[in-house]
């Protein structure tokens, strides 16, 4: 059974409701419940923030399936991928997929004290096919990155694209201060220009300050408002794993500072560590990437390594091991994750295949019905062979499967919080029914049934409309509940919709 907390806060796993309210824009009822004003968005099986009470159903990670067993992006001389991340967006005005990454650069190119990647960029017309040759963007040696597009309106348009990078200080490489965060804006994705970023914020985006390090992702969500940049916090820690053993290392943490902005950013603070829920030595590839909004949430993808392990038939000198997990927040600040056991992108188990030890997922771009995720795949290892064995890959998923509310042959049963405005919305549900039903009411705070839904059943599809046996009863105001009852389906979101005149 998934246990759930209606009064669930993000970041501290339980609060009473006064808190939620504050982070979810919710009242309180009269019996002193929370009590949800819903909106016309979707609403995710991500999490329990829907819920009071849950029987017979699980939560079930819903992994994206590999249609393809190659790479798009690959290692080879048209591209010369040589890291796993990536950004990358579809341009509405003209129709092509853009996508920035790191290639390696050619021997005669490099410095004779660093030979590092520099920001490169590719376009496709389908967002599979990549045709080389890449082109090389007017950076110096660069290392990670994230690109963002505001879109054609955003004023001013010299700051269209933001870019977040580390800069590899040349020749002094692994030599004090020889990193440095930077950002950059840019009209047109291809002209850059760089900020001073330690100007912006003194003291801190260096490897000596703030346990600083390598590998950063930026978002921007519009709904809040609200720039966040992750970074790698590196540096010790001491817990307790899932078995028991005590740890005292040198590890991966992740880093989180967020602007108004883009230029003034707060103190950091570190929102992913392991604990005695992790197994091993648990450590965390940067932050959240491809963070996207559904609904009141904010989802992203959290790189994962454990360097404790190898792969199947890795070739001696090769270890570590990556795979990505889900990860949401509501405020930006706080973040919840997945752990191993609902990974959500794993490597591929066939020993030599390209992406058989790491499986990052780094960009995430919605395409009609689907998301288009694209990760970052290694052969061997984490450390193995980064000029050869490091390739982009492609999977993509329908709209809003990331998790579902399953259940099996014994007929289970989900209901809701108060949900304030119902009456205001039709209600759409995305559901896998193939084999099985899903059947609705609508309850007032007695209990009482106030509506019906006629079932749905033998159907698989994004957008199901809920079909009403009948009109509501009760006042517009009154808080409702939904009660949704399930047998061999699988539930990933409910949609509410204006009703129309």
């Amino acid at each position: 059974m998934w246990l759930l907390n209606a009064c669930f806060l993000l970041g501290s796993g339980a609060g009473d409701c006064s808190s939620a309210v504050q982070t979810r824009g919710s009242e309180t009822d009269k019996s002193g419940g929370c009590c949800i004003q819903v909106k016309a968005q979707p609403y995710l099986m991500v999490d329990d923030q829907l819920f009071s009470e849950v029987s017979r159903l699980t939560r079930q990670v819903i992994r994206p399936r590999r249609e393809r067993l190659a790479p798009v992006v690959t290692s080879g001389p048209e591209h010369r991928v040589c890291q796993p991340y990536v950004s990358v967006i579809y341009d509405q005005e003209r129709h092509r997929f853009r996508m920035w990454y790191n290639a390696a650069p050619l021997p005669e190119e490099s410095n004779h004290r660093y030979f590092g990647p520099t920001l490169a960029y590719l376009e496709s017309e389908d967002g599979e096919h990549w045709p080389g040759p890449f082109r090389r963007l007017n950076l110096e040696v660069t290392y990670a990155g994230t690109v963002i597009d505001h879109l054609d309106h955003w004023v001013p348009k010299s700051e269209r694209f933001k870019l977040v990078y580390v800069l590899v200080q040349k020749p002094n490489y692994r030599v004090g201060d020889w990193l440095k965060t930077r950002l950059a804006i840019s009209s047109d994705g291809l002209h850059w220009v760089p900020l001073p970023f330690d100007t912006l914020f003194p003291g801190r985006g260096t490897s000596h300050k703030e346990n600083w390090g390598d590998i950063v992702n930026l978002f921007y969500d519009s709904a809040l408002g609200l720039y966040g940049l992750f970074f790698r916090y590196f540096g010790p820690y001491v817990w307790t794993n899932s078995e028991g053993i005590r740890q005292e290392r040198t590890i991966r943490r992740t880093g989180l500072i967020v602007s108004r902005d883009f230029f003034n950013w707060s103190p950091p603070q570190v929102v992913f560590y392991p604990d005695d829920r992790d197994p091993g030595v648990t450590e965390f590839y940067g932050g959240a990437a491809g963070v996207h909004r559904r609904g009141d949430l904010l989802i992203g993808f959290l790189k994962v390594l454990r360097d404790d392990l190898t792969a199947e038939g890795a070739p001696d000198g090769a270890f570590g091991v990556g795979y990505t997990v889900l990860t949401w927040s509501r405020d930006g600040l706080h973040w919840e994750r997945d752990r191993h056991e609902n990974a959500f992108f794993l490597p591929d188990p066939t020993p030599g295949a390209w992406d058989h030890a790491v499986a990052w997922i780094d960009s995430a771009v919605p395409v009609g019905d689907r998301l288009y995720l694209y990760y970052g795949g290694y052969r061997w290892g984490h450390k193995y062979q980064p000029l050869v064995d490091r390739q982009i890959g492609l999977v993509r998923i329908p709209r809003d499967r990331y998790v579902a509310l399953q259940a099996g042959e014994e007929e289970g049963v989900a209901r809701t919080v108060p949900l304030r405005g119902l009456r205001n919305y039709c209600l759409e549900v995305n559901i896998d029914a193939t084999d099985g039903y899903l059947k609705v009411r609508i309850l007032d705070q007695q209990g009482r049934v106030v509506n019906v839904f006629r079932p749905v059943e033998g159907v698989d599809a994004l957008n199901v409309r809920l079909v009403p046996d009948g009109n509501f009863a009760v006042p517009e105001n009154e808080p409702l509940q939904l009660e949704m009852r399930l047998r061999k389906a699988r539930l990933f979101a409910l949609y509410l919709v204006p009703r129309s005149g």
